[in-house]
């Protein structure tokens, strides 16, 4: 398994929501991603599995962005959410962006709503009680970060090609992000 594996999700690992196979199955037995508290219980527990398929043969959506976040502790010598602040989400500004919402900023963290099985919408992570608003220490690559709506839109316009926004300004002007 190489990195571009796991950057490409080639990697031959699996998510366990995917409920298709035996090895998923074990993922959702072992909770490789679910009952984890840092991404290096992540690996070792993922080590003792075996692989959906060989590394470079098929795409299959995965823990695999997640294992580049162990891969960035390891070889920056710091946990992955300090390395993003310090390396990527500082320099551009995205100052309130992390894996948790401090106290201080709970009154700004919107309710996430989603649609129940009678169509209706109702709520799924009241702000009051989310688990965002607790510490982490399972910092994902692939998921769980919370950003405010003005920064996901100024970072979605450097994708879409909008060129214009502060942080696709400040992006543009690092040559270590470029």
């Amino acid at each position: 398994m190489t990195v571009r594996d796991l950057l490409t999700h080639t990697s031959g690992l699996t998510y366990g929501f995917m409920e298709r196979t035996n090895i998923d199955a074990a993922y959702r037995r072992m909770r490789v991603s679910d009952g984890t508290k840092t991404l290096r219980d992540m690996v070792d527990k993922l080590a003792t599995l075996p692989l959906e398929f060989s590394p470079g043969t098929r795409w299959n959506y995965s823990l695999s962005t997640d294992v580049v976040g162990y891969l960035v502790e390891q070889m920056s010598g710091q946990p992955f959410d300090q390395f993003l602040q310090e390396r990527i989400l500082g320099p551009l500004g995205m100052i309130d962006t992390g894996f948790s919402v401090p106290p201080d900023k709970v009154q700004r963290f919107a309710a996430n709503y989603t649609r129940g099985a009678d169509g209706r919408i109702q709520l799924y992570d009241d702000p009051q009680d989310s688990a965002y608003i607790r510490p982490c220490t399972y910092f994902s690559a692939a998921a769980g970060s919370c950003l405010p709506r003005p920064t996901t839109c100024d970072f979605a316009k450097c994708f879409g090609g909008a060129g214009s926004s502060t942080v696709c300004a400040s992006w543009a002007a690092r040559p270590s992000i470029s």
